[in-house]
């Protein structure tokens, strides 16, 4: 069957050799057509539900969804200088850093671990609960511990080996930990170095423990051109 067209001045036109065989006018290429609309308007709604919050994300006003408030643009990662090799530390050496704790803290942890445990983000059961309120990950405690190591003390360039772990007291949304490593074993022929480990809350620990790591190695010292004993340089010869 011939369809048609209508061309220039109202007239019947009957449809071309390349739209009956690919075009909507094929009746086996009809229902192609109809999925690859739906597909591609399905995308398109995906993306344009999407964008605004990916603008958000990147700080672009303009982007953020109507109703919801405009994201700040994220601060950049800091720079720290160079970690101290296993010949710059001695016992006693320490190093802190102090964050308050938030709930949005809490959550953004329960989502990167899949921990949503109710404990942590339902506010109504935790409050029936034996410890009252919700309450921080145990391990998002413990992770300040690794940012006083990998940034600190010994600092960037450090392996991580091992750490032990005890909570002597639960943390809450609101209260400001101070996470300090204390250098108490340097194993000199093993290259690694003993810390001993405490978050405290208003000075009374919330997280003790010790942790064991390899520090950064000692630069390779550069190597100087050879020269002759007279200081002169050789002659090139052809």
């Amino acid at each position: 069957m011939t369809r048609s067209q209508t061309g220039p001045g109202g007239t019947e036109q009957p449809d071309g050799p390349i739209e009956l065989l690919w075009g909507r006018a094929n009746p086996a290429m009809s229902g192609w057509y109809d999925a690859v609309d739906s597909w591609s308007k399905a995308w398109a709604g995906l993306f344009l539900r999407a964008w605004p919050l990916v603008a958000a994300a990147e700080g672009d006003p303009a982007g953020a969804p109507v109703g919801e408030p405009v994201r700040e643009p994220l601060p950049p990662f800091r720079t720290h200088p160079a970690g101290k090799t296993i010949a710059q530390l001695a016992v006693g050496d320490n190093a802190s850093i102090t964050q308050v704790i938030t709930q949005a803290d809490i959550d953004a942890f329960a989502r990167l671990s899949g921990d949503d445990n109710p404990a942590h983000v339902d506010a109504e059961w935790a409050a029936s609960s034996r410890l009252g309120a919700r309450v921080a990950h145990g391990m998002f405690t413990g992770s300040l511990i690794s940012a006083v190591l990998g940034t600190k003390l010994p600092g960037p360039g450090s392996i991580y080996m091992s750490q032990t772990l005890r909570w002597v007291a639960p943390v809450y949304a609101g209260d400001e930990l101070t996470a300090t490593a204390t250098v108490a074993e340097i194993q000199a022929d093993k290259g690694r170095v003993v810390l001993d480990t405490v978050v405290t809350r208003d000075g009374e620990p919330v997280l003790t423990g010790q942790a064991l790591v390899m520090p950064p190695p000692a630069p390779a010292p550069k190597r100087r051109s050879a020269k002759p004993a007279n200081g002169r340089a050789p002659r090139r010869t052809a």
